[in-house]
């Protein structure tokens, strides 16, 4: 189905964007300090920003993308697997970050 595509890429882009907006927000504390004054706390404009790259990109995939029926289950895989390693990076970052 063309939705669990568009809606997969979607959720696959905002888990990355959380990831790297997380993983920049410790190394450049000016970029945490933006995030910071937008609603008053990092982790909630992260989570708006995580939204509104979903809708975006759902919106215009949902008018770009070609319906490829036979991959529904080659993206929802991709959502879970996206999901795990964006787990392990930041893991991984914060044991690091903590030993270091």
């Amino acid at each position: 189905m063309k939705n669990i595509k568009v809606f997969s890429i979607s959720a696959m882009a905002s888990i990355v964007a959380i990831t790297v907006f997380t993983i920049i927000g410790e190394l450049a504390a000016p970029f945490k300090d933006a995030l910071k004054a937008m609603t008053g706390h990092h982790w909630i404009s992260k989570s708006i920003l995580a939204v509104v790259i979903f809708l975006v990109l759902g919106l215009i995939l949902k008018y770009t993308a070609k319906a490829n029926n036979e991959a529904s289950g080659k993206y929802i895989w991709g959502v879970f697997w996206t999901a795990i390693i964006g787990s392990i990076v930041l893991l991984l970052y914060f044991i690091i970050h903590a030993i270091a």
